[in-house]
């Protein structure tokens, strides 16, 4: 370890030690988390899957899925949100989480209206996406959905998404306690908000946790990519997994610390992940932010 890097622990402990639950972890019944298939979600996937790289065409047991993609989506590979999002990826980064830290931001409908606004700050977008881009990408995303006639394609596989969401469900609900995020991080009203629980059924193995304040309610999200199967080729979950649900609901409350505290962390992140570059990359680290999102949330 670098004495660089042993800093930037040092400093993160102190941040989390800062944090009001570790001082009184005050008893919190555990919110009923909701379990789904997202229309967003899905979308936003089929079309950087469409785009390739490595984010979205993960190696998975799952292959029936896939296979229903490629059989309905195949012929968009060249379509304007397609080529879009390759521009995206390779010249912005946008990649990874940032699709899906603008998919929770749209509404469901075709219409898919924007639920934020485009200005800049905590509670906005992942910073590697402009208000341009946003704007462009979604004019793109509304015409693919209507040439594609995704809606369609969405209500034929519901047998396959509600077939996902009660094999997860029964994890999750026997499984994850969501009680003990207040109980950590402290219940003040500011670090409330809706569970979501969406199986991203082209992800593998990548999960995503963003969150986004939506007409003054917080909603916090577990992207959980579905990649294994049992015995018999259905989607599969175990207890192991709740423990990547932890992980990315914990990025929604122990990220904003660290946004506090970033202009003081940023040098000694940078150097960090100047040092580990290709290791960091590896795991989809676009930045030294990142790299200081993830230190937190794993020290947690």
């Amino acid at each position: 370890m670098t004495h660089r890097r042993g800093l930037v622990h040092v400093v993160l402990l102190a941040v989390l030690l800062a944090m009001p639950g570790i001082a009184a972890m005050a008893a919190t019944a555990s919110p009923e988390p909701e379990v789904t298939v997202d229309p967003r979600v899905e979308l936003v996937s089929i079309v950087f899957y469409l785009s390739g790289g490595p984010a979205y065409t993960q190696p998975s047991q799952y292959r029936p899925y896939r296979e229903r993609v490629d059989r309905w989506f195949s012929q968009l590979r060249d379509h304007p949100a397609v080529r879009y999002a390759r521009k995206l990826r390779n010249h912005d980064g946008i990649s990874f989480d940032a699709p899906m830290s603008l998919a929770i931001r749209v509404s469901p409908d075709p219409d898919m209206r924007l639920l934020v606004p485009l200005d800049p700050g905590p509670q906005s977008f992942d910073p590697r996406w402009r208000p341009s881009t946003v704007r462009k990408f979604l004019k793109r995303l509304r015409a693919f959905r209507h040439d594609s006639n995704f809606d369609a394609f969405f209500r034929e596989n519901r047998p396959l998404y509600d077939e996902v969401v009660d094999r997860l469900a029964k994890t999750v609900h026997t499984e994850l306690d969501l009680g003990w995020f207040p109980r950590f991080f402290g219940s003040g009203a500011h670090r409330q908000g809706r569970f979501h629980v969406v199986a991203g059924m082209l992800l593998g193995g990548c999960n995503y946790g963003p969150s986004a304040t939506i007409d003054g309610q917080l909603e916090r999200y577990a992207i959980l990519g579905v990649w294994r199967t049992d015995a018999g080729g259905r989607p599969a979950f175990q207890a192991d997994d709740m423990s990547t649900l932890v992980h990315e609901f914990g990025h929604t409350y122990s990220n904003p610390v660290v946004e506090r505290w970033l202009p003081k962390l940023r040098p000694f992140l940078a150097e960090l992940n100047r040092r580990h570059l290709e290791a960091f990359q590896r795991q989809g680290y676009g930045d030294a932010d990142t790299v200081g999102y993830e230190s937190m949330v794993r020290a947690v």
